[in-house]
């Protein structure tokens, strides 16, 4: 089985990396975050995940889009690395009592 060509492809694998990229342009469309800032941020992150031999994919893409918007939030003081640390912490443990086959779910009063 061939991988389908580019433009066949669906731009996004996972409803994560919809979410990640659709957080992005909202924070820079209600001037959260400018586009200068992000572009630089995005840039400066895929620079160093290829530097690092990353593989060229859309794993490493969202995952260096997330990364870059982390730093973002954390230079702005819009968030503490602390809180996005106990944020990741919660959907593991969300996802560890989830059974098989169903939606993970954070419900943030079983997990504060």
């Amino acid at each position: 089985m061939s991988p389908l060509p580019d433009e066949e492809r669906p731009a996004f694998n996972e409803s994560w990396q919809v979410q990640a990229y659709a957080l992005v342009q909202v924070l820079i469309e209600t001037g959260r975050i400018s586009p200068s800032q992000w572009t630089r941020a995005f840039g400066a992150a895929l620079r160093e995940a290829t530097d690092q031999g990353e593989p060229d994919s859309g794993d490493t893409y969202y995952a260096t889009l997330s990364e870059a918007l982390q730093r973002v939030l954390v230079a702005g003081g819009r968030m503490q690395d602390s809180e996005i640390r106990q944020r990741i912490d919660d959907w593991r443990a969300a996802y560890r009592r989830t059974p098989h086959g169903n939606p993970v779910e954070l419900n943030e009063a079983q997990e504060r």
